[in-house]
């Protein structure tokens, strides 16, 4: 496996591949199956969890169902390590980027990305990263 062999899942892919009802729950679920080494981080479990639990999507979601759904996701999707980069790279990132407010978290996602050698990312949210030139965005529900 070659490092472009690695995919990043975004927390808008899962959130599709869970509740039914949303517009691109088929096409998500065929992410999930026909893309190999697939990545996500704790960072996108937080922010799935959140999603659900605001009650925006759906109502009265219950954790048992949440963590059942994330464990079957963590079968199919590998967890990476968040801690190869230092806070002097990430203030040097803000910077370079121009990175302001909720767009930190992408940020995030892209820091966590390069040093887990990930140079692509799967996500309806194009606009989110395409400040990042040296990454590659798939989206699959266009």
């Amino acid at each position: 496996m070659t490092d472009s062999d690695k995919y990043f899942v975004d927390t808008n892919v899962l959130l599709y591949a869970t509740i039914e009802p949303l517009w691109y729950y088929k096409e998500a679920n065929n992410v999930l199956l026909q893309y190999e080494n697939l990545y996500f981080s704790k960072q996108v479990i937080l922010e799935y969890i959140n999603n659900l639990t605001s009650n925006k999507i759906i109502q009265n979601i219950e954790y048992n169902e949440i963590f059942k759904s994330i464990r079957e996701f963590n079968n199919i999707i590998n967890l990476i390590d968040e801690s190869f980069y230092s806070i002097e790279e990430l203030f040097t990132h803000l910077l370079k980027f121009k990175i302001k407010g909720r767009h930190v978290f992408d940020l995030k996602i892209y820091l966590d990305m390069k040093s887990n050698n990930i140079s692509k990312i799967i996500t309806a949210n194009e606009d989110d990263f395409k400040i990042f030139d040296d990454i590659e965005i798939i989206n699959p529900f266009q």
